[in-house]
């Protein structure tokens, strides 16, 4: 007997390293909860040509960002309300970051979320 689940959600975010071999992270802030940090990225729409394609378009979204050198390292999968949400996490190269434009899409997200970006290095407590 094979068992199916659903996959509910799916998302790319990214191992992102800038060219002073620093991890950038973002700054989550959403109505009710505690703000948190976390890799960049987001869902895989169904418009996106692939996961990859979805991260590239995250990452401009979000942080105005290119990246170079992009490389799927694993998949993370969680229960979730519609089956099984799965995260695809790839590393990456930051090429170039237009802060501006992360700044001005952060106040009109589509879940009204402040997003904000830092780079920290490993091991640095934020």
């Amino acid at each position: 007997m094979q068992l199916s689940v659903a996959v509910g959600r799916r998302a790319a975010r990214a191992i992102l390293i800038d060219d002073l071999a620093r991890l950038v992270l973002i700054k989550r802030i959403k109505p009710g909860q505690a703000p948190y940090w976390t890799a960049p990225g987001g869902g895989v729409e169904n418009t996106d040509a692939s996961v990859e394609a979805a991260l590239h378009r995250e990452l401009a979204e979000e942080l105005g960002a290119e990246v170079t050198h992009v490389s799927q390292v694993f998949l993370f999968s969680s229960p979730s309300d519609a089956g099984v949400a799965v995260q695809h996490f790839f590393v990456a190269r930051l090429a170039r970051l237009d802060e501006s434009a992360a700044v001005a899409r952060s106040s009109v997200t589509r879940h009204e979320e402040a997003t904000n970006w830092i780079a920290s290095r490993f091991g640095r407590t934020i």
